[in-house]
C-alpha cells in the first residue's frame, strides 16, 4: 500500500474505531459517575495519534505503543479523569495501533457506521447528552472524508467523478436521517412514554378483569383493595425496645426495596445488552456471508482476448460473466490468500482481469504463477518439493510487491 494512503487509513479508521469506543464506555462513566467527556476523549485520541506517529519515525518495536499509553495516563492524571479510565482508553488504542500496524486496511467502515449509529441512538433513549451526538456525527465526517482523501491516491483521474458523487450521496443521507432523527427525538421520547402508559393501562384493565372473574366463581374479592397513604393505624411504644425493633424493621424494608429495585434495574441492563449483542452478532454473521457470495460471484475470470490498449485493458469485461469455482484445496487457498495480500498493499486484482494482465500490470513474471496453473486449469496434483517451491515463490512475490511500494 502506498504510504500516503496508508497512514490515512491508519488514521481515519482509528478515530472511528474511537467514537465507537466512547459510545460503549459512556454508560460506565455514568454509571460509576468517572469524567469523560467528548472534548477530553478526542484530546486522548488526538495527542496519542500524533505522538505515536512522531516517535515511530526515530523508534520501533513497542516502545512507541508504551510512550502513547503513558501518555494519556499522564494527561489523565492531570486533567483529574482519572488514571484508570486513561490507562482503558490508553490500552484500546495501544490495541488498536498493534492491529492496524499488522493489517493497514481492515475495510469496516460500514460495519463502524452502522453500529455506532444504533448504539448511539439506543443510549440517547437512556442518557440525555450531547456529547454522544457530537461522537456520532464526528464518525460520519471522519469516515467519509478519510476514506474518500484515502482512495485519491490509487483512483485515476477520470474514474473520481464517480466516486465522489457516490461518496456525496451517502455521506448527505448519512447527516440528513441524522438530523430529521434527531429533530423527532423529543417526539419519539414522547411516543415512548404513551406507548408505556398504554401499556400500564392495559395491565392494570388486565388485572381488574382477573379480580372480575375470581368474584364471579365465588370468591370474596371485596376486602382487596389499594392501601391509602399514611393509613397504617398508630402504635404506641410501650418500650424502648419495641421501638428499636420497629426501627430495625423500617430498615430492613428500605433495603430489600432497595435491592429489589437495584436488581430490577440490573437485570434491564443486562437484557439490553444480550439484545445488543445478539443483533450484532447476527448482522455481522450476515454481512460476511454476502461478502463470501459477492465475493465469489464477481471474482471472475476473463475469456475474452483482444488487442485492446493498457487504459481500455482496464475498463474492459468479459461479456458473459464467467464465475470462478470455489476456492478448494492448499494451492489455491495459499493463492487467494496472496491476492489479497496484493490487495491491501494497492496492487489488487481487477474483476474479470486475467493473472497474465495482472502480473503485468503490478510488475511481476508470469512464471512464477507456473506451479499454481499447474493446478488450477491443469488440474494435477504438486508433490511435496514443489509445494514447497511453490510457497516460496510467493513468499518471493510478496517481498517484491512490499519493495515495489517503498
Amino acid at each position: 500500500m502506498v504510504e500516503g494512503k496508508r497512514n490515512i487509513t491508519f488514521v481515519y479508521q482509528i478515530l472511528g474505531e474511537a467514537m465507537l469506543f466512547f459510545v460503549l464506555l459512556f454508560p460506565l462513566t455514568q454509571w460509576m459517575s468517572l469524567s469523560l467527556s467528548y472534548v477530553l476523549f478526542s484530546t486522548y485520541v488526538v495527542v496519542s495519534i500524533v505522538l505515536f506517529f512522531l516517535i515511530r519515525r526515530w523508534s520501533s518495536g513497542f516502545f512507541p505503543y508504551l510512550f502513547s499509553l503513558a501518555i494519556i495516563i499522564m494527561i489523565a492524571y492531570f486533567v483529574g479523569a482519572g488514571l484508570l479510565l486513561g490507562f482503558i482508553v490508553g490500552s484500546f488504542l495501544v490495541w488498536r495501533y498493534y492491529r492496524h500496524e499488522r493489517d493497514p486496511d481492515l475495510n469496516h467502515e460500514i460495519s463502524l457506521i452502522l453500529s455506532t449509529s444504533i448504539l448511539t441512538f439506543i443510549m440517547i433513549f437512556f442518557f440525555q447528552s450531547w456529547d454522544l451526538v457530537y461522537a456520532l456525527i464526528s464518525l460520519y465526517v471522519v469516515t467519509w472524508g478519510g476514506y474518500a482523501f484515502s482512495h485519491y491516491y490509487n483512483v485515476d483521474r477520470r474514474e473520481r467523478k464517480g466516486g465522489w458523487k457516490s461518496l456525496s450521496v451517502i455521506f448527505l443521507s448519512l447527516i440528513t436521517g441524522t438530523s430529521v432523527i434527531l429533530l423527532l427525538f423529543p417526539y419519539l421520547r414522547s411516543l415512548i412514554g404513551t406507548l408505556w402508559s398504554g401499556i400500564s393501562y392495559a395491565f392494570l384493565v388486565g388485572i381488574n378483569g382477573i379480580m372480575t372473574l375470581l368474584a364471579k366463581i365465588g370468591l370474596d374479592v371485596s376486602r382487596i383493595e389499594p392501601m391509602e397513604e399514611d393509613s397504617l393505624p398508630e402504635m404506641k411504644f410501650s418500650s424502648q425496645e419495641r421501638q428499636e425493633e420497629l426501627q430495625r424493621m423500617n430498615d430492613s424494608n428500605q433495603e430489600t426495596t432497595q435491592k429489589v429495585a437495584e436488581a430490577i434495574e440490573t437485570g434491564t441492563v443486562v437484557l439490553i445488552v444480550v439484545a445488543l449483542l445478539l443483533a450484532l452478532i447476527t448482522f455481522f454473521f450476515l454481512r460476511k456471508r454476502v461478502n463470501i457470495d459477492m465475493e465469489t460471484a464477481t471474482d471472475a475470470l476473463n475469456y475474452q482476448y483482444y488487442a485492446y490498449g493498457e487504459d481500455e485493458k482496464k475498463r474492459s469485461s468479459s461479456t458473459f460473466s464467467f464465475h470462478r469455482s470455489r476456492t478448494e484445496g492448499w494451492v489455491r487457498k495459499q493463492f487467494r490468500t496472496f491476492e489479497h495480500f496484493a490487495a491491501r498493499n494497492g496492487c489488487g486484482r481487477y474483476s474479470n482481469e486475467s493473472i497474465e494482465g495482472w502480473f503485468q500490470r503490478i510488475g511481476l513474471t508470469i512464471e512464477s504463477t507456473e506451479l499454481y496453473q499447474k493446478v488450477r486449469y491443469g488440474s494435477q496434483t504438486l508433490t511435496t518439493e514443489e509445494k514447497e517451491q511453490f510457497e516460496l515463490e510467493l513468499k518471493k512475490l510478496k517481498q517484491k510487491i512490499i519493495e515495489k511500494n517503498h
